[in-house]
């Protein structure tokens, strides 16, 4: 069984030309992920099974989590106040004082870190009709 859990709660940022990532603490000690994981030995105890947590969370590794479609680290939303990039993928212009709907001239995000977050099924097919749009919107 596999779950999807919130964990972004670091901040990305220029320091002198260079980009940094600062993490508020370790990922996994998210209380999102005991939760999960509570509520999977309650699901399988329920249905009769037992819960086997995932080989990397315990066993062969210490809580390493396991990604499997990078979304919602740059999301879409209405201005820059709520997210990262407009509905056409252009990155808002975050400068102190700037129009929260201005973008930057020239810079897309085209990839599964526009959307939001999870999406009901794979969602190759959603990340590919925005990185579609993103283009054909960035093509003079």
């Amino acid at each position: 069984m596999a779950n999807n859990g919130y964990d972004a709660s670091g901040k990305i940022f220029l320091d002198h030309d260079q980009i940094q990532v600062d993490w508020d603490g370790q990922i996994a000690d998210n209380p999102i992920f005991k939760k999960i994981e509570n509520l999977q030995k309650a699901l399988a105890e329920a249905m009769g099974g037992r819960y086997v947590p995932f080989p990397t969370w315990s066993g062969l590794g210490t809580r390493k989590l396991t990604i499997t479609h990078p979304l919602g680290g740059c999301p879409i939303a209405p201005t820059s106040l709520d997210g990262v990039v407009d509905t056409n993928g252009q990155v808002f212009d975050g400068s102190n004082g700037a129009d929260p709907t201005a973008t930057l001239k020239g810079l897309y995000v085209v990839d599964g870190s526009a959307i939001p977050g999870a999406v009901v099924a794979n969602p190759t097919l959603t990340i590919a009709a925005q990185a579609v749009k993103t283009v054909t919107n960035a093509l003079p």
